[in-house]
């Protein structure tokens, strides 16, 4: 009985506490997670540049 009312204590410390939650953007980015969104924005940029490629042959093609 003893370490439950020992837990209770410990518990009503921690909900006495004020908890501020961060918002994300509060939050600061870690080296790993700059480089994925790196990744990402190359690989997006590369899908954009090749869908304009095969536009302008479309067009291109269009007109001859």
């Amino acid at each position: 009985m003893a370490k439950r009312k020992l837990s209770k204590k410990i518990n009503k410390k921690k909900l006495s506490k004020k908890v501020f939650t961060k918002k994300s953007y509060e939050v600061p980015a870690t080296q790993g997670m700059l480089f994925e969104f790196r990744e990402e924005m190359k690989m997006s940029m590369s899908s954009l540049n090749s869908k304009i490629d095969s536009l302008e042959l479309k067009m291109d093609s269009r007109f001859k």
